[in-house]
């Protein structure tokens, strides 16, 4: 089994290089769970909820560094919120109901106790710069379809 990351924090880091300095932007469409982003060592986000998009504008050196932190989410496990009026017998910890994540690691005998620690769908960098792309369709009353595709650079 892997280690456990339940009780540590995570990172996660990329270099960025390229010839071109311009604006962008980041787009984390899935980080679990407890996450704070940094852009070239400053804090520029964070997210509290691994099921929240999040865009973050930046602007690129050329020679740029991407870090996530996960942070250890047993910490705030151990927290007590609001009595609960329902109890799910099946989670092996009842502070899992006050934070947004997955129950999967959480469910002895549905699943392997291994806990989701870090980005689970696409990151994405959004250049603004780029080629502007207009995809137009349409369709005539005898069936025939029409695509126009309109390419812009900036």
């Amino acid at each position: 089994a892997p280690t456990p990351l339940n009780d540590r924090d995570a990172w996660y880091r990329l270099t960025m290089i390229s010839d071109v300095r311009e604006r962008a932007t980041l787009r984390f469409d899935g980080l679990s769970t407890i996450a704070e982003i940094f852009f070239n060592g400053e804090l520029i986000a964070a997210s509290q909820s691994m099921f929240e998009r999040l865009e973050v504008p930046v602007e690129l050196t050329g020679a740029d560094e991407l870090a996530i932190c996960i942070r250890a989410l047993a910490p705030r496990l151990e927290k007590t919120g609001p009595r609960a009026r329902w109890r799910p017998q099946m989670m092996n910890t009842q502070g899992l109901r006050l934070i947004r994540t997955t129950a999967l690691g959480y469910m002895p005998g549905w699943c392997p106790e291994i806990h989701a620690a870090g980005p689970w769908r696409p990151i994405s960098l959004i250049r603004q710069n780029g080629i502007l792309c207009t995809l137009q369709s349409s369709l005539d009353g005898a069936g025939t379809g029409r695509v126009s595709i309109a390419l812009q650079g900036n």
